[in-house]
């Protein structure tokens, strides 16, 4: 959608490292504070509060499952579907993604000067953690 663009305008992916199965964490390190836009967003994300009070809901599962089809059909970067047409049997877990970080789901990190942002891209078993879809906005 043309609002999820707009928001995720590096469009949602998951670091792979050219499939190289070593990397299993990312650290984006903030240079500068902005005024407007930076943030990167983490659609699937929750914080420690929210997991310390209730379970993922419903949306939440319906939407991982969605980020993990797309990782099981090899793609990396919902650019890959949405603009280029790769997979389109995976189009609407590819908008589902991209609608729900439009809409402000899971956690969004301000750009401030300083800021580290580490998180997991990895599962221990050497798989893309679902988890770990993300975008500038």
């Amino acid at each position: 959608s043309a609002e999820g663009s707009a928001r995720c305008h590096l469009g949602l992916h998951v670091d792979t490292n050219g499939g190289r199965t070593w990397r299993y964490a990312t650290a984006i390190c903030y240079l500068s504070t902005v005024n407007e836009g930076g943030h990167t967003c983490f659609p699937l994300a929750r914080t420690v509060e929210e997991e310390d009070i209730e379970p993922p809901n419903y949306e939440q599962l319906e939407l991982l499952e969605a980020s993990q089809r797309l990782l099981d059909g090899d793609v990396d970067h919902t650019d890959r579907v949405l603009e280029q047409g790769m997979r389109p049997d995976l189009r609407s877990d590819a908008e589902a993604l991209v609608a729900a970080a439009s809409s402000g789901s899971g956690v969004s990190v301000p750009a401030e000067l300083g800021t580290v942002v580490l998180f997991w891209t990895r599962r221990c078993d050497g798989s893309i953690d679902p988890h770990s879809w993300h975008g500038g906005e």
